[in-house]
């Protein structure tokens, strides 16, 4: 019975949540609004978002953004850690985790003040940014390239952390937009 009841404590549906008040002893049904679950062609749902991943083409972070542009869309925003989760179980799972990838944030403007291209400010430290190792064993937390190093990447060498590169090396692109 316990069993029964934990269940329906958290029970989920398409349409709806069950929930149990305590303080008035109550059970209730919540309705919500079912998500979209189709995005045009190229675009793939993710997370109440359609995202493209571009693992073939290579460009520097600008054409990045132009491509992305030129699908109605900006560069991948990865500002929640559920969506990152996500977005690299989605690359691994296609088989496409070899590159590295574009995403939506520099900090062209101010150095290190990362902002994404929606202009909220990128969260730093864990669970987001790579670590690196210094030659004499030390280890320090991205992002480190200086004034050299201003825009956003998921590198691959480093399973996927954020990590600042150099705005004019080539790598592919991700790409999304958020239901319409």
């Amino acid at each position: 019975m316990l069993l029964l009841v934990l269940f329906l404590l958290v029970a989920q549906t398409a349409t709806g949540v069950f929930g149990y008040s305590a303080s008035a002893a109550t059970w209730s049904y919540t309705t919500q609004t079912p998500k979209p679950s189709k995005c045009e062609s190229p675009f793939v749902v993710l997370r109440a978002r359609c995202v493209f991943v571009e693992p073939f083409l290579k460009s520097p972070w600008e054409e990045s953004r132009y491509l992305c542009h030129e699908l109605n869309s900006e560069l991948v925003v990865v500002d929640d850690v559920q969506f990152y989760y996500d977005l690299l179980k989605f690359i691994r799972g296609e088989g496409i985790d070899h590159e590295s990838y574009w995403i939506g944030a520099n900090d062209t403007e101010t150095e290190g003040k990362w902002v994404w291209v929606n202009g909220k400010a990128v969260e730093s430290g864990s669970p987001f940014w790579a670590i690196g190792k210094e030659d004499y064993g030390s280890y320090y937390l991205e992002p480190a390239g200086q004034t050299s190093q201003n825009c956003l990447i998921l590198e691959a060498e480093r399973a996927h952390y954020f990590n600042d590169r150099d705005c004019i090396e080539e790598h592919a692109t991700i790409c999304e937009k958020h239901f319409q």
